[in-house]
């Protein structure tokens, strides 16, 4: 299977069996003092023909494939229209499948109640969220860009 990827790629451990799209390359924030897996690459969305192209590979080869792990630093930090076409593009190839990605804190701030059932019901089924730490004095430490009271605030 030949499909794009671009730095290293990584997912939960519990992503093991899913199959592994590239929707984002890079992080928005990448400046995390843990995290160097995204150095070197900015963040961009990766674009809609190179996506398109990817699923046409992934329904060739593994046909029966029923969960995406979209890929990238922080997906979810794109649009709700974006993802929402994103969806759309990994059931016009794969019917049924689910999808799952990563999600910073603050990239919740962009979605509404609304935004994210829409999410939920074109098949967005797992979000993982780089909470790390709730503790200010770690959370600056690591310089992950946000309080315990945000982490409470966007996910509480």
């Amino acid at each position: 299977m030949d499909v794009h990827y671009t730095g290293p790629v990584i997912r939960p451990p519990y992503e093991a069996g899913s199959v592994m799209l590239e929707v984002t390359v890079g992080c928005t924030h990448d400046s995390c003092t843990f995290c160097t897996y995204y150095k070197g690459h900015p963040f961009r969305p990766a674009p809609l023909e190179q996506v398109r192209a990817d699923l046409a590979e992934i329904a060739r080869f593994r046909p029966g494939t029923d969960h995406i792990w979209a890929a990238g630093g922080d997906p979810f930090s794109m649009g709700t229209r974006r993802l929402l076409e994103l969806a759309e593009l990994v059931h016009e190839y794969l019917p049924g499948a689910t999808i799952s990605t990563y999600a910073r804190v603050d990239s919740m701030r962009n979605k509404s109640v609304e935004d994210l059932r829409a999410l939920r019901d074109a098949g967005y089924t797992g979000i993982m969220i780089g909470i790390e730490s709730g503790d200010d004095e770690v959370l600056a430490h690591v310089r992950k860009g946000y309080t315990a009271a945000d982490v409470v605030e966007q996910c509480g």
